[in-house]
């Protein structure tokens, strides 16, 4: 079965969702660093050969056909690990939102070997910056109806930059993000999908600009 449950509760607040290709797993850092949060969540896994959104959405399907939908829902990465607590910041965060503000982001870091490659710390929200380039993580706390208005970006034909057509999407709709204390890293490794030429980058960089923007 493609949906797999780490974790279920009583009353939970939120959903989370990782995404996992087939034969792949979640981190002992991740569990243990995603499970140091108080607030309750039901998390579940959804492993399948799609792009990470694609897995993700799904996921979300799979989970709605058994259980009552949740008001929010985070993607979290397989090997990312969390600062304690911040998920329970980006919660309370969320729940101090305005109508137009649709997700909750955190500041992050992609790292390899323990050392910071990329640092995206401390960015509150600024629509012209976010026109230029992203600086939101897609392990952001979303909320679920604004999903049915902005749904995930599920096209390969953007794979590198899925979560930056999303959030270009959601400014499109007119809503914005709201940045939340926390923390979290993900570790970038050289086979990941992440990973490519910088010509590649930019062409599907200047395909989302031209199309969402």
């Amino acid at each position: 079965m493609n949906l797999k449950l780490i974790k279920k509760t009583i009353g939970p607040k939120f959903l989370i969702i990782t995404p996992l290709k087939t034969g792949d797993d979640i981190s002992t850092g991740t569990l243990r660093s995603v499970f140091n949060n108080k607030v309750m969540f039901d998390w579940y896994s959804f492993e399948d050969d799609g792009n990470i959104p694609l897995n993700t959405e799904n996921g979300l399907v799979a989970y709605e056909r058994k259980h009552k939908p949740l008001p929010y829902i985070i993607k979290i990465d397989s090997h990312t690990t969390w600062k304690k607590g911040t998920l329970d910041k980006m919660y309370q965060t969320m729940l101090k939102t305005q109508d137009h503000e649709a997700y909750v982001y955190c500041s992050f870091e992609f790292v390899r070997n323990k050392v910071p490659i990329v640092s995206f710390m401390n960015k509150k929200f600024d629509v012209d910056n976010l026109r230029k380039m992203n600086y939101i993580s897609s392990n952001s706390m979303i909320k679920r109806k604004c999903l049915d208005e902005v749904p995930f970006i599920i096209d390969d034909k953007y794979v590198r930059l899925l979560d930056y057509a999303h959030w270009l999407s959601f400014l499109k709709q007119g809503y914005h993000g709201k940045l939340s204390e926390g923390y979290f890293y993900s570790e970038m490794k050289f086979h990941n999908m992440s990973s490519g030429s910088q010509k590649d980058f930019q062409i599907k960089l200047d395909r989302v600009h031209k199309e969402f923007l």
